[in-house]
């Protein structure tokens, strides 16, 4: 029993020091979507079916049925890595988003928030249309390795 004791306080040592290697706990919906909250000083509770994380006395209220994982990380799900950036060839024009390139260019777009709001593969050389009927607000681009921010109004 004695060593029993002794073998569950170790690992619960060890599972609580790895969770403090994280910055964020991101939480995925069936819908596709993310969120990240920072995981320092975050405090989960259950009520009626859902999950309400806070932190700083900010509250966001999961309905658990809609939840299809939670996992931490170093990076929030709104994060883009590996890119460089650049100004690839994108013009903006009533919600639509035009990218100029070259056939077989992987043309991606991301809102504010870190979901993915379309992606393909430009199909021809020259200007094409990769986006339409965005609302408004700020994205992100990204052609191939290269990305750029842009304002849809």
């Amino acid at each position: 029993m004695k060593k029993f004791l002794i073998i569950s306080v170790l690992c619960g040592f060890a599972m609580s020091a790895s969770a403090d290697d994280y910055n964020y706990l991101n939480f995925r919906l069936y819908d596709g979507t993310e969120q990240s909250l920072a995981a320092n000083g975050l405090k989960i509770t259950f009520a009626d079916g859902s999950l309400v994380a806070t932190n700083n006395g900010t509250s966001t209220t999961l309905d658990l049925a809609q939840l299809s994982a939670m996992y931490f990380s170093q990076n929030d799900v709104s994060s883009v890595d590996g890119i460089t950036i650049g100004q690839p060839n994108i013009r903006v024009d009533n919600g639509s988003v035009y990218v100029a390139g070259n056939q077989g260019d992987e043309v991606c777009i991301i809102n504010i928030s870190g979901v993915l709001c379309g992606r393909c593969q430009l199909s021809s050389d020259g200007e094409e249309l990769v986006g339409e009927s965005l609302a408004a607000g700020v994205y992100v681009v990204k052609v191939n390795n290269n990305a750029t921010k842009i304002i849809v109004k």
